[in-house]
């Protein structure tokens, strides 16, 4: 059997395999996707998570298909040497290859190193070890079981056994103690900026969405033994779309405008006093009074402190959409004493001991809440949004449903732009694979288009002829093909929104984007 015969072979068997594959998994996909039970999304619930249309990434077919490729991939490379070693290449009389470069260069036809050689074995022999013991074959998890989670769970606890005897000196004290030591307080700040500043801001002032630690609102309650348990066990929050419970859009309205009046806020009192009976869908939760409730996290409507926007347009949102926000439980990542002190920390924020505070943290610690909560958001690029008092007049609330629609319509784009991406990429797999095995087939000055001669050492592409000493050419050629799949996509500027607070100038600058 000669080489072009054994190619044609491996060409025909390799390409049924990736058929085949394909087809194994598309099944599996359909069968998973007519046995999935029927699943009710919330209003957060990202829309290409209710669609499915990126479940093809965590798909079996990827694990096998890489994992054979790989495989034959190392097979490949130890059939080349095994070749590159049995063939014989034409030679003249002085044992060169026939090759002249400035008159008087010749290429000598010499084998290789017996020592490279047998380092290039090794290395595949080290690879099929290190695929056995370790995952690299997609799913496979080897024989060792090793993980980069649980390395990463061996090193923590290593670590807290360490800085375990710096916590014994805080695990019999009260956290209203705690909080008074400034030792205990200034590791809560590094276990709060670490582990809570990305949410609630490194002043523990929050965001929207992202309550504020220093005032004196809790949705759960501000004692150290709830705060520790929703940093132990976290929470999840949930207010359910009502829009159906109360009625009409108009209902809708006039219950916006009651709430908007239990806090006195500006509000339309005729409106407000049509909404009022509807506010009893709304009474089960936050309370005929409308001061909400401990046990289940509804916030209180009365306290003029608005932590997902403030207006007529962010309330009837939140009414016909509702809101599922989760504090992630850090029992996982925090020892027992660590959630002690951080506590301790949080407890301490609300002013009731905070030791150590200097300029403008504790001028921001000491403002009222009422100036410090309610604010507004808008997301237009470069723009200054002031924080408002609630002692002042509040600007129109109109603004708001621009930022939601634009907000909508980000998430719409985004969602139809993975779905272009999913459909692309589909059709750039099977182009490319008929591309990989169809040029083989393709005749050139009778030879096949795309050669590898290993007898004569030459590589055809089409017209292009390569010898050994070109593939430094190549080589740049398929580093610029593989830099060519990872495209940047820019999207412009960022948008970014600060928030200024007009007391003294302190202001914060995130993106949005």
């Amino acid at each position: 059997m000669d080489v072009n015969t054994l190619r044609s072979i491996a060409t025909v068997l390799s390409l049924l395999a990736f058929l085949g594959i394909v087809v194994w998994a598309w099944s599996r996909r359909q069968a998973g996707t007519s046995n999935r039970p029927p699943t009710c999304p919330s209003s957060t619930t990202n829309p290409l998570q209710q669609e499915q249309k990126m479940s093809d990434f965590t798909s079996n077919f990827w694990s096998i298909y890489v994992a054979s490729i790989t495989l034959v991939s190392i097979l490949a490379c130890l059939l080349l040497l095994w070749f590159s070693g049995k063939a014989k290449a034409m030679t003249a009389s002085d044992n060169t290859t026939g090759h002249v470069w400035d008159g008087d260069l010749r290429e000598m036809n010499n084998p290789l190193p017996r020592w490279w050689a047998w380092l290039f074995v090794i290395t595949i022999v080290f690879s099929f070890a290190y695929l056995a013991l370790y995952p690299g074959l997609g799913t496979y998890a080897g024989k060792l079981g090793w993980t980069s989670l649980g390395q990463h769970k061996t090193e923590m606890e290593k670590g807290n056994q360490e800085v375990a005897p710096l916590y014994a000196k805080f695990a019999n004290m009260k956290p209203e103690d705690v909080a008074k030591d400034a030792q205990a307080l200034a590791i809560g700040e590094r276990l709060f900026m670490n582990n809570c500043s990305q949410c609630h801001g490194s002043d523990a002032r929050g965001n929207k969405g992202f309550p504020n630690l220093t005032d004196n609102d809790w949705l759960y309650g501000g004692t150290p033994e709830a705060i520790k348990e929703t940093l132990t066990k976290g929470r999840i929050g949930v207010m359910p779309p009502m829009a159906a419970a109360v009625g009409t859009a108009d209902d809708v309205q006039n219950l916006a405008q009651y709430v908007l009046s239990l806090s006195g806020s500006p509000h339309d009192s005729l409106k407000a006093s049509l909404g009022k009976p509807k506010f009893r869908a709304c009474a089960a939760c936050h309370g005929i009074d409308g001061k909400g409730n401990i046990a289940i996290g509804a916030p209180n409507l009365t306290d003029d402190i608005w932590l997902h926007g403030w207006g007529e347009n962010a309330i009837v949102a939140m009414i016909n959409n509702g809101k599922t926000n989760e504090m992630p439980a850090q029992a996982d990542k925090l020892s027992e004493a660590q959630i002690h002190v951080l506590t301790s920390y949080v407890w301490g924020t609300q002013g009731h001991h905070r030791p150590g505070l200097s300029g403008r943290r504790a001028e921001a610690a000491a403002w009222p809440s009422r100036i410090r909560k309610p604010w507004r958001l808008q997301t237009r690029p470069e723009s200054v949004i002031p924080i408002v008092p609630s002692s002042q007049p509040r600007p129109a609330a109109g603004p708001t449903a621009n930022g939601a629609a634009l907000r909508g319509a980000q998430e719409n784009l985004s969602a139809q732009r993975v779905r272009a991406f999913s459909r692309w990429r589909w059709i750039l797999v099977f182009l490319t694979q008929l591309v990989f095995y169809g040029l083989p087939w393709l005749e050139w000055g009778q030879r096949q288009a795309v050669l590898f001669d290993l007898e004569a050492r030459r590589f055809y592409i089409f017209g292009l002829v390569l010898h050994p000493q070109d593939f430094i050419y190549l080589t740049g050629l398929l580093v610029i093909s593989a830099l060519a799949l990872f495209p940047v996509h820019c999207r412009g500027r960022p948008s970014v929104v600060r928030l200024r607070l007009s007391a003294d100038g302190l202001h914060r600058d995130f993106p949005v984007d």
